[in-house]
């Protein structure tokens, strides 16, 4: 399970937080069983930097990870920043831009990175969704109410807030990220 820090817009902003305060990563409680005092348990590498390669490449990007040693749960979680979604191989700022070209009717079978057929995949999982995201986005900001079809709510979120800060409040809903 990922839990997701707010306010980190970028891997570089990733990387600061890192090496200036890792300790903010650390939740307050297990996010399996509640309990308080969660420990370090080292990191994984991720590969979320496909825009960059060769030496301007940020990757790998270290995500850290902790334990919880309650003898009832002694699971593990990691900590995400928020422009990393989890499950997901692009960023959700690479996201936000495919699904308005798709929007604008400028998504192109040309496009190599990522396929034409993911961003289509993205925008069906938008859809099947938007129900229970709509909710959960429209108590944060009222103005969304007003945009009944999927393709008008998600163009006017875009122009509110990014896409990463629109699916961390869906996600602190514990409603499922697509």
């Amino acid at each position: 399970m990922a839990i997701i820090l707010a306010g980190i817009h970028s891997l570089t902003q990733h990387l600061q937080q890192l090496n200036s305060n890792p300790e903010a990563y650390r939740p307050k409680r297990c996010p399996h069983c509640g309990h308080a005092g969660v420990w370090s348990h080292g990191h994984y590498l991720r590969l979320p930097d496909r825009e960059n390669s060769g030496p301007d490449s940020l990757n790998p990007i270290p995500i850290l990870r902790f334990f919880c040693p309650q003898a009832g749960c002694r699971r593990s979680c990691s900590a995400l920043p928020e422009c990393i979604p989890p499950r997901r191989w692009y960023l959700w700022s690479v996201q936000q831009a495919m699904l308005l070209l798709l929007f604008t009717g400028q998504l192109s079978d040309e496009l190599l990175k990522p396929h034409v057929r993911t961003v289509w995949r993205w925008w069906a999982r938008l859809k099947e969704r938007f129900d229970s995201h709509r909710f959960c986005l429209c108590s944060r900001n009222a103005l969304l109410g007003q945009y009944a079809t999927v393709r008008a709510f998600w163009q006017a979120c875009f122009e509110l807030m990014p896409f990463s800060s629109a699916l961390f409040a869906v996600s602190r809903h514990d409603e499922d990220i697509p």
